[in-house]
Parts: C-alpha cells; structure tokens; sequence
C-alpha cells in the first residue's frame, strides 16, 4: 500500500493531508467534509475498500439532514448507525467486510469550542465459515472525544521525522500547509511504489472546512520547491 494519511494541528486550525486518491472530485479520496466545522480522515487497507467505504459514506450522508455543525459524540454515533443500515443493503455484505478506520475532527459544539477528534474503527470480530464461503461478522468501535492531535498513518516516517523538528509551540496554518506539502512530496520521491497525488483541506474557525484549491496546491509546489533547493545548498556547504 503506497498509501499516507495525516493531520496536523495547528496554532489556528487542522489540516488534513493524503495521497489517496481515486479521481479528481474532491469527493474522491480519504478526507471527508462532514460539516462546516468538521472533517475525517478515511484510513483504508486497499484502494478498492476505500472507494467501497466513500461510496456507501456519501449515499449515508446524503440522507441526513440533522448532524448539526461541528464535531460531537452523537454526530459519530448518527453516521454509524446510517452506515450499519446502508451497509446491510449491500449484496452478499456478509461476504464481504468493510473494514477502515474513520478520524472525526472538528470544533466542538460547546462553549468554549476547541478542536477534538474522535476514533472510529469498522473491524471483523467473527469469520463463519460456510461450506465454500466464509461469512464475516463485524463491529463498530467508538472512543469518546478527545483534544485533536497529530495523525499519521500509512507512508508516514519521513514526515514524523520532519515534524518533529518544528518548533514546540507549532505553526499557523498557512506556514503548516507549507510543512505538509513538502514532507508529503519528499515522501514521495523516496520510493515509486507511494501514491504520486496530494489532496489537502483545512478546518479553521474563521473559514470552517475548506478545501485546498489546485491554485493553492501549485503556489505550495513552487515554495517547496524553493525550500529544497535551499536545504540542498545548505547540506552541500556543511558537506
């Protein structure tokens, strides 16, 4: 799996990152708007469970009209009891298991609101076995909210690494849409095998969910670009 998924908590918002992508919708990939103050990051096994699990999320989410805004308890607990029942509607779903991890983050809906994230995994509990079939019996977990945090999954060394030298009291959103990008694309270039795509979207409470632009994306591209050329003069003088 060439697959990278992370988020990073800014001093003024949460951006989301990943390279996996199925098409050039927004709709098409491992980052989910929910709300207007919320998002998630869809961690999958393979591609073909991720565009399983996007098509049964969005066909969810399209019937419900009463989520609210913003990141609570009851809002993950609405969209899995949505999924266990569009789920079910599925042929053969019993053969075939749907397994994934979802990370909610957003804005609470009390007062003072802050950034919270919520951990929600779909995992086989039981494997039937039935004559020439296997039937699969899965389960929802649900953790109770907690203060968000940096997420990194999949592919995600380098950018651990490179994370961890940034300043203690992080960055703005702006400079950390930079950092993303660039540990993202050095990622990439460390082994052909990792998705070549970028997909960003930012959480912010001036601007709510929004999704980085390709304008935007090119403009971090050049500045990236700039920054390794920078880093490289600067290693070949130490050298």
């Amino acid at each position: 799996m060439g697959s990278i998924y992370s988020g990073f908590l800014s001093n003024n918002g949460y951006l989301f990152i990943t390279n996996d992508i199925f098409g050039i919708t927004e709709d098409e990939g491992a980052i989910v708007k929910l709300n207007n103050l919320c998002g998630a990051l869809i961690v999958t096994a393979r591609r073909d469970i991720l565009i399983r699990m996007r098509n049964l999320l969005d066909r969810c989410l399209s019937n419900l009209t009463d989520m609210g805004e913003g990141l609570s308890i009851n809002l993950a607990r609405i969209i899995v009891d949505s999924f266990k029942r569009e789920f079910q509607k599925e042929p053969n779903f019993k053969e075939n298991p749907l397994p994934f991890l979802m990370l909610l983050v957003g804005y609470t809906t009390k007062q003072p609101s802050c950034l919270e994230h919520i951990f929600i995994r779909n995992r086989v509990i039981e494997i039937i076995e039935k004559n020439v079939t296997k039937e699969y019996v899965t389960d929802f977990e649900i953790q109770t909210p907690v203060p968000a945090k940096n997420l990194f999954y999949g592919h995600s060394e380098l950018i651990q690494f490179l994370f961890q030298q940034l300043p203690a009291e992080g960055l703005n959103l702006e400079t950390m849409k930079l950092f993303a990008y660039f540990s993202m694309t050095e990622t990439q270039k460390i082994d052909g095998a990792i998705f070549p795509d970028v997909r960003m979207a930012a959480i912010s409470k001036d601007n709510g969910f929004e999704w980085i632009k390709d304008e935007e994306i090119d403009r971090l591209s050049s500045m990236a670009k700039s920054v390794e050329i920078k880093l490289s003069k600067g290693f070949t003088m130490l050298s």
